[in-house]
């Protein structure tokens, strides 16, 4: 959570202060406890202290120690020192008191196991802000959404901690990994946070309007025509997704992942044609129950994604393609190529 393309700015230092450690980047940030032995305030450039900590960190204990030239490493017959924030700057009290808000909502695993289902489909384009992260309504569903997909988890019962919903942004998302462990959210009107009993992070919000409406309308007149038989239904087995990794084989590298998806009566064909005289293409077909006939062009590499949320899938030429988890509770869309 810290930043090195400024090595003066506060941004590039951690930030030892009562009992914790700090850092922000700008972006997000972190306050994590430290161990009782480490209790001297002072402030450290963030790449001179890993370095430093990771070659201490072949004796089995280090001493560090704060000296009028700055921060002195000791592990062994090692000897390092660093420099510290300079005694004659004014240090940022801001950063080094930051703490995560009071109250906020109490999280289970069960809603991170929700939030991962969702979390793929989330935009990583940072041109497109109002969809770079999951979308926590205020009533507890999850959405997530690029330019040509969408998910949907009915969500575990949490409200967000706004109240009003809140984007938990991309950027925060990638550094939790599967974000276990962190039992509480709590939220100001600029920055998530997630908390554990070992200390925070946080997110800086997006100053946009996530475009909730407009993505519910689509999983729910989707989920509407297929309720109806609007929509041709495929109910195909597991063989399906292992046929489609064989293509795939075959697919450009470079998105979009072109597959030619054709369902008739009782099989489903994958298929992409060579391209531009390269000499390369693949198909392959699988049994499945259909009601009744369809061709499309999809991404394939989505459309297998789709796959593991539901076997069973509804399409029409005009699309998108419609999945929904067998407990009702996680549904996706998917736009078709034209």
């Amino acid at each position: 959570f810290s930043s090195s393309k400024d090595l003066s700015s506060t941004s590039a230092f951690l930030w030892f202060s009562g009992g914790k450690v700090r850092a922000f980047s700008g972006l997000g940030g972190a306050v994590w406890r430290t161990p009782p032995s480490v209790d001297e305030d002072f402030a450290v450039p963030v790449a001179d202290f890993g370095r430093v900590m990771s070659l201490a960190g072949v004796y089995p204990t280090a001493e560090l120690r704060v000296t009028g030239s700055g921060l002195v490493v000791r592990a062994g017959s090692f000897r390092a020192q660093l420099p510290t924030w300079p005694g004659s700057v004014e240090a940022p009290r801001e950063w080094i008191e930051r703490e995560a808000p009071e109250g906020g909502v109490e999280l289970a695993e069960d809603f991170w196991r929700a939030l991962a289902l969702v979390r793929p489909a989330a935009s990583v384009d940072p041109g497109r802000p109002s969809l770079c992260g999951v979308y926590w309504c205020a009533d507890g569903v999850l959405i997530a959404a690029d330019n040509l997909r969408g998910s949907r988890h009915a969500g575990v019962g949490v409200k967000d901690p706004t109240g009003g919903g809140i984007l938990v942004p991309s950027h925060l998302l990638s550094s939790l990994g599967q974000g276990l462990g962190f039992t509480r959210a709590s939220a100001n009107s600029s920055e998530i946070w997630l908390s554990t009993e070992a200390g925070s992070v946080c997110g800086r919000l997006f100053e946009v309007k996530y475009p909730r409406a407009t993505l519910a309308g689509v999983f729910d007149s989707s989920r509407a025509a297929a309720e109806a038989g609007d929509l041709v239904a495929v109910e195909a087995p597991a063989a399906l997704a292992a046929a489609l990794d064989r293509v795939l084989l075959f697919a450009s590298d470079k998105p979009p992942h072109r597959v030619e998806v054709t369902v008739g009566e009782g099989v489903v064909r994958f298929e992409v044609p060579e391209q531009e005289g390269n000499g390369r293409g693949a198909g392959e077909e699988v049994e499945a129950r259909t009601s009744g006939n369809v061709r499309f062009s999809v991404d394939g590499r989505y459309f297998r994604e789709a796959l593991d949320v539901s076997t069973t899938f509804y399409c029409s030429p005009r699309g998108p393609a419609y999945f929904r988890s067998p407990d009702g509770a996680l549904e996706h869309v998917l736009t078709l190529l034209t």
